[in-house]
């Protein structure tokens, strides 16, 4: 699970890409409406505002971008740690309940043929692993 402060920073990213959009919004309803009032004379300007605005949402769309991926590696990060502690718990559970009454086992790969027993289980038939 992420830890507080990880969950506040992804927070405070994605607030800070809302406002960069609404920011963004903005100047693109200024520029479309300033297009009708350009003139030849001030035409560079005009051309040089367009490319600045179109860099900044492209930089927004790939700072978006970046922010969800964040999201998404630390939800996945949580999911595997998770999965990692319930595998462990799990394992030491029933070790600990093969331990505590001396049961003896045994696991056989039916495709190769492997065997794998257990102390107990070769001395319940009397005999000893070497």
């Amino acid at each position: 699970m992420p830890s507080s402060a990880d969950i506040h920073h992804l927070r405070n990213r994605i607030w800070l890409v809302a406002g960069m959009f609404i920011v963004l919004i903005f100047l693109f309803v200024w520029y479309v409406s300033a297009e009708k009032e350009i003139n030849n004379a001030n035409m560079n300007s005009f051309i040089s505002l367009s490319l600045a605005i179109l860099i900044a949402f492209v930089a927004l769309g790939a700072f978006m971008l970046w922010t969800i991926r964040s999201i998404y590696l630390a939800r996945v990060d949580a999911a595997r740690k998770t999965a990692e502690d319930t595998l462990a718990s799990t394992s030491q559970r029933l070790s600990n309940i093969i331990n505590a009454t001396q049961v003896g086992t045994w696991e056989r790969n039916i495709q190769t043929g492997a065997m794998l027993i257990n102390d107990r289980w070769a001395n319940m038939l009397g005999y000893t692993i070497t």
